[in-house]
């Protein structure tokens, strides 16, 4: 993601580059410490609408236990106007956290792309003879684009499991602790599964990552020349190069997410 430099750096170029190039974690946590109130914000509204989520079960728990236990009203009518009351905020931290989102990677996304592309503005006239201007742009964008996909992650798939996992504890706890023992034991097992399965595919996903990749500009550009040139139509020849042909039918052919191998 930061790796715009691939040429060995003289150590005057290292002195010269901001600290927070200095590695992926500092590149994160100089962004996120460049807005602390809007990430502050977004993280304390994802944790409340979660833990409401928590409290609307736990309300249902008792409103169960008001309607089958002894002939109450009052605690019946009670824990469902809670019910309620909490459905009804817990929708609004989840509201206020989507717009504080967008807000908040759109606004690190542009500055991102500013502070890299006055990185690069800065290098001389030979790195830009050695690497293609459009392959650094397509470089700035997608570091963006992963910064708020990371943001995006955290936020939505990574703090609301784990929330509701402690207030389930939280919650079993309360009603017996063998549940809560049963449910973390469980937890446990099931997460390392994912991580050893996940370590097993990570060189295969380091493999796929590295192929060259060809993209649907050049198949077409490719497919084009299989027909025959204007030159040979001129000399009368009408037999294309089956070499090229044939490798323009395997892109063509190849499924989508896979590369076709280059030709010997």
């Amino acid at each position: 993601m930061l790796n715009l430099v691939p040429r060995a750096e003289a150590p005057e170029d290292r002195s010269q580059r901001p600290p927070f190039f200095s590695g992926p974690l500092a590149f994160v946590l100089h962004y996120v410490r460049s807005r602390p109130w809007h990430f502050t914000g977004l993280v304390t509204m994802v944790l409340g609408a979660a833990g409401c989520a928590i409290a609307v079960q736990y309300v249902m728990k008792l409103l169960v236990d008001a309607m089958v236990g002894p002939r109450d009203g009052s605690a019946a009518w009670t824990a469902l106007a809670i019910f309620i009351g909490l459905i009804s905020i817990e929708s609004l931290p989840w509201r206020v956290s989507g717009w504080l989102g967008c807000r908040t990677t759109v606004g690190a996304g542009v500055q991102m792309r500013l502070d890299l592309f006055d990185y690069l503005n800065g290098q001389p006239m030979r790195y830009f003879a050695d690497n293609l201007a459009g392959s650094l742009g397509q470089r700035l964008t997608a570091t963006a684009g992963n910064f708020g996909a990371l943001t995006n992650t955290m936020v939505w798939r990574i703090l609301p499991p784990c929330v509701d996992f402690i207030g389930a504890l939280i919650i079993f706890a309360l009603v017996d602790t063998g549940m809560m023992l049963a449910l973390a034991a469980a937890v446990v097992v099931i997460l390392t599964g994912l991580i050893l399965f996940g370590e097993r595919g990570r060189p295969l996903h380091r493999t796929y990552a590295g192929k060259p990749t060809m993209s649907p500009a050049i198949w077409s550009t490719s497919s084009r020349t299989c027909g025959p040139s204007r030159r040979s139509r001129r000399a009368g020849a009408s037999r294309p190069d089956s070499r090229r042909c044939s490798t323009a039918r395997r892109a063509r052919s190849a499924p989508a997410g896979c590369t076709p191998r280059r030709p010997g």
